[in-house]
């Protein structure tokens, strides 16, 4: 474990009482390799992409497709383009609902669960008031797992056009099964949109055995 710490100089700058930092999943600490990384950037290839034809704006570029070649390659993504990077989780669900927005009619429903960070939930309550929208919840065990038989129910029930819900619960450390979900939402014809922020880090996520159709996630 010290040989871990080692690789983050926040944790060697402690003095009499060593630092437990438990909050990574809101804002996490940056390795040495990370922070020599972004000022090597910063001090000699910074520069627009996208959007220069000299050397620097090209090297700008050229790093910047090759980070969203790395993060198609670490889910198996069919397509590298397929890759959207944002500036979190959060940000990433809002980009949905509002890309989603001329996609709902008045009284169309949005299906949650009782496992979802404020971040899946808010931006759809947002998206709710704007378009006239319902929110239902699947109910949850009592040991905290996800009920399935109440995820059948209520999209048999509701028809919801869109199930947004937790690979990890934050909270209670659930672990969804995904494989399982999708294949009812698939069967429904329900667009999912699952959040990875607690599990992206700790689980395989293969995109081609796991046929969601939007994921969001923190680098």
């Amino acid at each position: 474990m010290n040989n871990f710490r080692n690789f983050f100089p926040i944790f060697n700058n402690e003095t009499k009482k060593p630092l437990a930092y438990l909050d990574s999943a809101a804002s996490s600490q940056k390795p040495l390799s990370v922070i020599e990384r972004m000022n090597n950037y910063y001090q000699k290839e910074h520069a627009n992409i996208h959007r220069g034809a000299y050397r620097l704006s090209a090297l700008a570029t050229q790093s910047y497709e090759d980070a969203r070649n790395a993060v198609s390659k670490f889910l198996n993504a069919s397509d590298p383009n397929s890759i959207i990077f944002t500036r979190g989780t959060t940000e990433s669900i809002n980009l949905i609902t509002n890309s989603l927005i001329n996609f709902f009619n008045e009284n169309d429903v949005i299906l949650l669960t009782l496992l979802e960070h404020h971040s899946n939930i808010v931006p759809w309550q947002l998206l709710a008031e704007k378009k006239k929208l319902k929110i239902e919840f699947v109910d949850i065990n009592e040991d905290g797992t996800l009920k399935l038989d109440d995820l059948k129910t209520k999209i048999r029930t509701y028809r919801p056009k869109i199930f947004s819900f937790t690979h990890i619960s934050n909270a209670l450390g659930t672990i969804n099964p995904i494989t399982e979900i999708l294949e009812i939402t698939k069967n429904a014809g329900v667009i999912s949109v699952l959040d990875a922020a607690q599990s992206v880090a700790h689980l395989s996520i293969d995109l081609q055995s796991t046929p969601v159709d939007f994921l969001a996630f923190s680098g």
